[in-house]
């Protein structure tokens, strides 16, 4: 139960700064694998084109 917990906040997390460029997940495992999604975030939070 509380990785679920864990899961579902930092799903929120993410989707709050994704927000920012209109982009979203809805599963955290599956949705950041190929890692594009990932490169979105870490885009979005360092405020640089990787």
């Amino acid at each position: 139960e509380r990785e679920a917990v864990q899961k579902k906040t930092f799903t929120k997390w993410v989707n709050s700064h994704l927000g920012r460029v209109t982009c979203r997940i809805g599963d955290l495992y599956t949705d950041l694998r190929d890692g594009r999604m990932l490169i979105r975030l870490l885009e979005v939070l360092s405020g640089e084109q990787l």
